[in-house]
């Protein structure tokens, strides 16, 4: 701040004016919409819904393709990168001071468990349909995904608890 003071002083700016424009520089971060915040917020949290049911669709052909090591190493992977790009979200737009964390807290899991869901549907169609046999239980796939989704926002959330009782 001194460099713009010392910049606006030397350009012939009154002390006056050099103290209005700070003034206004200073509050602007209070006075930013909290309507553009809500609205981040939620594009990102579609967005977010979109990308993990294309992932969730995904993995119901990896479960017919891979034996029970690759899938549960994919499944690993998979889960926790969409687990802690989600996490990572939310954690973002909650630094801007919204009140999400209420949402936040209901809407991952049950993000998670909507997908074991839709997991377990689309396998058990594409069991009948093609009249396959698959080694793996979809379930128990979906339950690991699941569980593996919400790794990263449960260690957030134990490291709040954590850095609240230290």
């Amino acid at each position: 701040m001194m460099r713009l003071v010392e910049s606006l002083r030397r350009k012939g700016w009154s002390e006056e004016d050099i103290k209005k424009t700070l003034e206004i520089l200073n509050s602007a971060p209070k006075t930013k919409p909290s309507f553009f915040y809500k609205i981040v917020y939620w594009i990102a949290l579609i967005a977010a819904v979109i990308g993990n049911l294309f992932v969730a669709i995904i993995l119901v052909p990896l479960l017919l393709l891979f034996n029970h090591i690759l899938l549960y190493l994919v499944i690993a992977f998979l889960g926790v990168s969409f687990g802690a790009l989600f996490n990572s979200l939310l954690t973002q737009i909650e630094s801007f001071g919204e009140k999400t964390y209420i949402v936040s807290g209901l809407f991952i899991p049950a993000l998670a468990f909507i997908n074991m869901f839709f997991m377990v549907q689309l396998m058990n169609i594409i069991i009948t349909t093609l009249k396959v046999t698959t080694m793996q239980p979809s379930f128990l796939v979906a339950i690991v995904y699941g569980f593996l989704f919400l790794t990263p926002y449960l260690i957030t959330k134990i490291r709040e608890q954590v850095k609240i009782i230290v």
